[in-house]
């Protein structure tokens, strides 16, 4: 283990993350849960590799994952939860998830994830997947989802929500370094325009959560 750098750190849920930095520069990222391994590597030339294996998120498993990390980043921001993201009851409504402030507003989240069809197409079929994509790459993808919910709600149902990104399972996308690039690439403008109350970046932990339309 010499010249290894490890910090692990079990989260709420059955979810735990593992940073490794080695002594030649390189990183290696480490998500796991009992359905799923997900592992971005970057070299010390900065070519990022990214595996995934176990099953595809189906329908809402991982609101309420996501909803709590959320949580905890607004209450960084001083915003305060009178009690946990719960899931509607009853028909649709457009959201996923809805809490109540100690100071009286209601926030509802809508959330989607970060993976591209192709990749969640060949993760259902054969359980693995591998992937060597940049910085920029990963943006992309990150815009097309935003995109893709942009289109899918009018202008008056996205000023009621907030957008949350989930890159719960994906850790190559919830960096710093691709937000700065989502924030100065092609998607600068549609992060400005988007009409939802706010866009999160939300990643398996608090620290890898982003709001990225500030």
């Amino acid at each position: 283990m010499s010249g290894v750098i490890e910090a692990t750190t079990a989260i709420p849920s059955p979810r735990v993350i593992a940073e490794s930095n080695f002594a030649d520069g390189s990183e290696k990222t480490v998500v796991g849960s009992a359905d799923f391994r997900s592992t971005t590597r970057r070299s010390p030339s900065g070519e990022l590799v990214h595996e995934f294996s176990g099953q595809p998120v189906r329908g809402e498993r991982d609101v309420l994952q996501v909803c709590e990390s959320l949580q905890e980043a607004l209450r960084r921001r001083g915003v305060t939860m009178v009690d946990k993201f719960r899931m509607p009851t009853g028909r649709e409504g457009g959201f996923d998830a809805e809490g109540h402030t100690v100071d009286g507003s209601v926030i509802r989240v809508q959330v989607t994830g970060v993976l591209d069809q192709a990749t969640m197409a060949q993760l259902g079929r054969a359980g693995h997947v591998s992937s060597q994509k940049n910085l920029v790459q990963l943006a992309n993808e990150i815009c097309d989802a935003i995109r893709r919910k942009i289109a899918s709600y009018s202008v008056a149902q996205r000023n009621e929500v907030a957008l949350a990104l989930d890159a719960i399972r994906s850790p190559g996308h919830a960096t710093s370094a691709v937000v700065e690039a989502l924030r100065r690439g092609p998607c600068k403008e549609i992060l400005r325009s988007s009409g939802f109350q706010a866009i999160w970046l939300v990643g398996p932990t608090v620290d890898l959560t982003y709001l990225v339309d500030e």
